[in-house]
């Protein structure tokens, strides 16, 4: 059985007392559906700014941003410390359907979240495709200053006008420490790879959605129905909870909606009444 979520209507709130909530940096679920801006529901003001071709779109996830490719189609949020991965841990959390897939040859990574511009500035990423190897893996770089860097790579791989949800999580930004990769809420560490020789460093670069902040290489071309970034590591729970039930932190009328597969192959349209209660994601 497939669980689809409605979106929190625009304006409606956190429930801080939800646990996942605990050190969220930014939560962005693009559910406004018009106009250039993108709201920041954490509390930390950390607003985007659509930029270029990138544009609001309806689709099964609700309301989503569409970036169609080109080399400055992406979300830019800025550049904020909150944003560089700390000793306290790090956590970036996303949900994605690839248009196309990149090349699979050297540098043909496609970047999905990134903070980071080179040379100099390297901090880290969410992409599409590993530098030189492992095409098709969904892949978290973490980079030194000088460009090197240490890299998870999903053992998932990839295809296109699927709907994927991953969380990175990364204990320490220190040289060597390798992220922990979950796709669609399981576990899911495949290869990994370092050469880095020193630590993460703040950089001045902006986190932008849909590209790096050098445009090199490959701009995201797919949908993206929501982020999340949080200043801790989340645990194999949180991890399912957010794929399963990503907007039960949000104060929203209670309504859940899934689909039961029929006869045939047919799956029918639900609408249940929530309660408030979490079971550890069984259907309530």
């Amino acid at each position: 059985m497939q669980t689809l979520f409605q979106k929190p209507l625009l304006g409606e709130q956190i429930k801080r007392v939800y646990p996942v909530t605990r050190s969220l940096l930014g939560a962005w679920i693009l559910n406004a559906g018009t106009g250039d801006r993108v709201l920041d529901y954490s509390g930390n003001g950390n607003n985007g700014l659509l930029n270029s071709n990138t544009a609001w779109i309806s689709s099964d996830r609700g309301s989503v941003i569409d970036f169609p490719g080109g080399a400055n189609d992406y979300v830019n949020y800025g550049d904020k410390d909150l944003f560089t991965p700390t000793d306290a841990g790090f956590s970036v959390v996303g949900r994605f359907r690839l248009n196309v897939m990149p090349p699979a040859t050297t540098a043909n990574r496609m970047f999905i979240i990134t903070k980071g511009d080179f040379p100099g500035e390297g901090e880290w990423g969410v992409h599409v495709n590993d530098y030189d190897s492992d095409f098709g893996t969904l892949t978290y770089s973490v980079w030194d200053p000088s460009g090197q860097g240490t890299r998870r790579r999903s053992a998932t791989i990839l295809t296109i006008d699927t709907w994927y949800h991953f969380v990175f999580t990364i204990q320490q930004s220190r040289d060597g420490m390798l992220p922990d990769c979950y796709i669609n809420g399981i576990l899911d560490n495949g290869t990994s790879f370092s050469n880095s020789g020193a630590d993460t460093s703040n950089g001045t670069a902006p986190l932008l959605m849909g590209a790096r902040a050098d445009l090199a290489e490959n701009a995201f071309n797919g949908v993206i129905s929501e982020a999340y970034i949080l200043g801790r590591v989340l645990t194999a729970l949180e991890a399912w909870q957010l794929y399963r039930i990503p907007f039960e932190m949000f104060q929203q009328n209670k309504t859940r909606w899934f689909s039961i597969p029929a006869a045939g192959g047919i799956s029918i349209p639900v609408v249940m009444q929530q309660m408030d209660q979490f079971d550890g994601g069984a259907m309530l």
